[in-house]
């Protein structure tokens, strides 16, 4: 197919599909731009120029990303806007086997020009569009369907039952769902992962929220760190940095959403929470500069490759998480 185009707001489905599409028409990476370019938020004109520009490959095809596509509808201001993007769509109409165009974004807004244009070629055969949504909140068979082929295709010995349950605790969003998978996996050594392996790894306890408040906000408090040492008395070491990891994931991403100005609705939606559960989230960060939640998250990565690289024990990649 010569355009694929991949939307939606399920960022890890989307991107699983960019990868397979490489993988299907990229045989040599090592011929680089010569084969594959990548384009963030080109101009109208831009794009139509690498379409345009003759190939320089023998029987191989060159693939074209474009992110972020919702922008090349908006950039019409103009009435030369408007004749470039009548000369890209009839780029788009007559292109050639030889070049394989994936546009990549996060909505498709069928009343604008291109789109139309888009589902025009999509008709006549020339287009597929793939959407990749994350199930809304109250609709758990849905981001179950979602789920399962993602972790057959991974080949993670998690049940539907398992699934399920881990829908239930964590939400619905694939990225956090496949993390976690991938980590109960690692944790149980590759044997099918149980209800009881779930509850120990990633089932919310009691004492846990003191202890987020006060590494995020940086001050530990008695209570606190009673509830630490009540934490590991359930878990080990290894356990609660995994879930800390998580944790702080999530609320980067609501930070930042947030930030960006979009709603709580939205959020919620992309989180597959429910909004009054982001709200409270929301409410919790209110006073948490975002700079600090990205500083512990480059803390994190760093203390989880060392610590998967044997640099460091399990109780000590904690301890200096903690006190990051």
């Amino acid at each position: 197919m010569p355009i694929e185009i991949l939307v939606g707001n399920d960022a890890y489905r989307r991107h699983r599909a960019l990868k397979t599409i490489r993988g299907q028409h990229l045989q040599d990476t090592a011929m680089g731009s010569l084969s594959h370019r990548v384009l963030e938020k080109p101009s109208l004109r831009d794009l139509d120029e690498v379409l345009n520009t003759p190939a320089m490959l023998f029987g191989g095809a060159m693939v074209i990303e474009v992110h972020y596509f919702k922008w090349l509808a908006e950039a019409v201001k103009t009435n030369s806007d408007e004749q470039q993007l009548l000369a890209l769509i009839d780029t788009l109409t007559h292109l050639p086997e030889d070049r394989v165009l994936v546009m990549v974004s996060e909505k498709f807004d069928g009343k604008l020009k291109l789109p139309k244009a888009i589902n025009a070629l999509q008709k006549a055969g020339k287009a597929r569009v793939q959407a990749f949504d994350i199930a809304l909140p109250w609709k758990s068979d849905e981001a179950l369907a979602l789920l399962k082929p993602l972790l057959e295709a991974d080949q993670l010995p998690i049940s539907e039952a398992v699934a399920e349950a881990m829908i239930a605790r964590l939400g619905h969003d694939t990225a956090t769902l496949m993390s976690e998978a991938h980590k109960l996996v690692t944790y149980t050594g590759g044997k099918p992962v149980t209800l009881a392996d779930l509850e120990l790894l990633c089932g919310e306890h009691e004492h846990f929220e003191p202890i987020w408040i006060a590494w995020i906000s940086g001050q530990w408090t008695t209570m606190a760190l009673h509830s630490l040492k009540l934490a590991l008395a359930h878990m080990n070491a290894a356990q609660i940095y995994s879930r800390a990891a998580g944790h702080l994931q999530e609320q980067y991403r609501l930070k930042f959403w947030h930030q960006m100005g979009l709603t709580q609705e939205v959020v919620a939606t992309r989180l597959g929470k429910h909004p009054y559960r982001v709200k409270l989230a929301l409410s919790s960060l209110q006073k948490i500069p975002l700079a600090r939640l990205a500083a512990l998250r480059a803390k994190t990565l760093e203390l989880d490759w060392r610590f998967k690289s044997g640099q460091l024990s399990d109780a000590l990649a904690l301890d200096l998480l903690l006190a990051s």
